[in-house]
């Protein structure tokens, strides 16, 4: 190897090791945050496992991804994980189990690593995928659907694409997180449009609210002054996160409506989930209008680094009580805060009603 043939060799090296250092790394948990039915679960179906690592799932991400959190109700259930992710490693090799936040097994998905079928590599270049870059491929089992599956992961410039072939080598699936409008589906091919194309967080018209929540909508607030409606989902588009570490089983996405109006020249955002029920009103206010309290604290070196919205949130918190949401940035970084009337940080048992 020359010594210009060296000079490449040392830049991609420090390429890669520059990529992955930028990609978004899912945050694990201890054992100890994790549901104890779910780790009674997991305990059941690999009483061997040892070294193994937690992650909420959806997956949490260090600081530095490039994704902006979106603050939600403090009540919405979708503010704690629905899917608990276990990884380890067996005697066949790496292995991941899913479970939702009853204990209920999901999935468990095995890593293959350029592994798959010839006869899955065959019908991936006669049907035009030969050319795509090749992300992720694994072998899944699912709850509620028979047998194994070959899961692979492709994109084409914005074309995004997982595909499902069943232990018969058959396609039985696609999932397309693109819009591409030549895109056509075989008889036998289940397709369907995957979730997270749409954004986290999008204006909505009145009519694409369901109706249960107009319905709600209309009995609580007649007379307002409607600003706008907005829909919020949890995400699970396994292409905004890192090359390196996908993570995607194809769920249910939890959905809220936000309903912005004036009401006696005050500010107000109510929060309801797809059945019309209220999860969160708040009033939003100005800084200035804040409790002397809450001011000294925001004050105070703790928060020195911290550079404040010109707008918070104080959440009608049952009758007489009420809390402050207050956003901020650090490093850029977008921050939020709980607090009391007095100052206090504060956290509300998800037990506990508005």
């Amino acid at each position: 190897m020359n010594k210009f043939s060296r000079l490449l060799l040392l830049i991609s090296v420090l390429l890669l090791i520059v990529a992955e250092s930028n990609a978004q790394t899912p945050v694990s948990i201890p054992a100890r945050k994790v549901p104890k039915i779910v780790l009674k679960s997991f305990k059941e179906l690999h009483p061997d496992a040892n070294e193994v690592k937690w992650y909420p799932y959806p997956y949490h991400y260090h600081q530095g991804s490039d994704v902006s959190p979106t603050f939600l109700p403090i009540l919405w259930e979708n503010n704690t994980p629905n899917y608990y992710e276990a990884r380890f490693s067996d005697e066949k090799g790496e292995v991941r189990n899913i479970f939702d936040f009853g204990g209920s097994w999901y999935v468990t998905s095995r890593p293959l690593a350029g592994n798959l079928p010839v006869e899955i590599e065959v019908q991936l270049k006669e049907k035009g995928y030969g050319i795509w870059k090749r992300h992720n491929e694994e072998q899944i089992v699912k709850s509620g659907e028979d047998g194994k599956f070959y899961k692979v992961w492709l994109t084409d410039k914005n074309k995004k694409r997982i595909l499902y072939f069943n232990e018969s080598y058959k396609l039985v699936k696609i999932l397309k997180l693109d819009n591409d409008i030549n895109f056509t589906e075989e008889d036998h091919e289940k397709f369907k449009n995957a979730p997270g194309f749409s954004k986290q967080e999008k204006t909505v018209t009145e009519k694409d609210v369901p109706a249960q929540v107009q319905t709600s909508a209309n009995q609580n607030h007649l007379d307002v002054d409607v600003i706008e409606w907005s829909i919020h989902e949890r995400l699970y588009d396994p292409f905004q996160n890192s090359i390196f570490d996908h993570g995607f089983y194809d769920l249910e996405v939890p959905v809220l409506y936000q309903l912005l109006f004036f009401d006696k020249d005050k500010k107000y955002k109510v929060t309801y989930n797809a059945q019309g029920e209220i999860l969160e009103e708040v009033e939003v206010i100005e800084r200035k209008d804040l409790p002397d309290e809450v001011l000294n604290t925001l004050k105070s070196d703790q928060y020195k680094d911290w550079v404040f919205d010109s707008e918070h949130e104080r959440i009608l918190y049952g009758k007489r009580k009420s809390l402050y949401r207050i956003y901020g940035k650090v490093m850029n970084e977008a921050k939020q805060l709980i607090l009391d009337a007095k100052g206090n940080i504060t956290k509300v048992k998800t037990k506990e009603k508005l």
